[in-house]
């Protein structure tokens, strides 16, 4: 019999314990902005990183980081493969990822201010649209437990509180007595306790949420070989450096950001696809190289010679 292959489940548990974790090093990066740029950058790309997992386990119920591909650009392309996330979220990420890999490597000379300022910014919006969407809510079991511990301590304090204040009400009355008592002490206004809810740094003029606009998922998947016969990239078969970068172009909007580095296959998000031209590209350091160019529609598979396009 086959075994079971699919990832495990994420437990309840394990959100809460990531999502705890993101509050916290989250409500750290922003105090190694001024003595620290490089880590600082490093460690946006790393609460990047936990957020990433976080929503895609959220949707999916599946870990990301299982498997020999780890790191910013593939649980991007993870993402926006199999989960619904907004094309200005998937931005965002791009750039905290970059920043990343700027702060990483020794640039010689000290890092400029407004960099660590762009990556902070680029954080606070992602981690205000994870704050707002994708939450995990404790079991109920686990509320009740924190209640009932919380109620306990505070059992105990008022006890221990109400004791120390017996033995020294004892002793001013032993030392002061038949002297007349102490003149009444002013009363305390009500304390009311709010709980901390931690604010990003960075002002945002966001939706309480955020709808998801009608688009069109064009996916792309390219032969392992050119039509020559020779290789994407480079010229040994290297795992990693033999596979091309995706992207496409509609009319003359191009899609070379959003490219997937490294990969046979490619998934673009698109408003307003009715159908049409799909031109393919392959991006390279110098010169990209123009794959092919198909014309399909909403509901179909369209093949070339090269490539295969899936418009959903």
């Amino acid at each position: 019999m086959p075994s079971d292959t699919s990832p495990p489940q994420v437990a309840t548990s394990e959100l809460l314990q990531l999502q705890a974790h993101i509050a916290s090093e989250y409500a750290d990066v922003h105090s190694l902005a001024r003595r620290h740029p490089g880590p600082c950058l490093n460690k946006a790309r790393t609460i990047a990183e936990a957020i990433c997992c976080a929503v895609y386990a959220k949707q999916t119920g599946r870990r990301l980081d299982e498997g020999k591909a780890k790191g910013l650009q593939t649980f991007i392309n993870k993402l926006r493969n199999d989960c619904d996330v907004p094309v200005s979220i998937v931005k965002q990420l791009n750039s905290v990822r970059e920043y990343g890999n700027y702060g990483s490597h020794h640039q010689g000379e000290p890092i400029p201010p407004h960099i660590v300022s762009s990556c902070l910014f680029a954080l606070d919006a992602v981690y205000t649209w994870y704050q707002t969407t994708h939450l995990v809510a404790e079991p109920p079991t686990r509320r009740a437990y924190r209640f009932i511990s919380g109620v306990g301590k505070l059992a105990v304090g008022g006890f221990v509180a109400a004791v120390v204040g017996g033995v020294a009400l004892s002793v001013l009355l032993f030392l002061w007595w038949p002297a007349p008592p102490p003149k009444a002490q002013p009363k305390l206004g009500s304390f009311v306790y709010k709980a901390h809810l931690y604010t990003p740094k960075v002002k945002l003029d966001l939706p309480a949420s955020y709808p998801v606009e009608r688009q069109r998922l064009i996916k792309v998947q390219l032969q392992k070989t050119k039509r020559s016969g020779k290789l994407w990239d480079g010229v040994v078969a290297v795992p990693g450096a033999m596979e091309p970068d995706i992207y496409i172009k509609l009319g003359a909007r191009s899609y070379r950001q959003e490219r997937c580095e490294d990969s046979y296959t490619c998934s673009f998000r698109v408003d307003g696809f009715s159908g049409g031209e799909i031109a393919i590209w392959d991006a390279d350091l110098k010169n990209d190289d123009h794959v092919e160019t198909l014309t399909c529609s909403p509901g179909r598979t369209c093949a070339g010679r090269s490539a295969t396009v899936t418009v959903k």
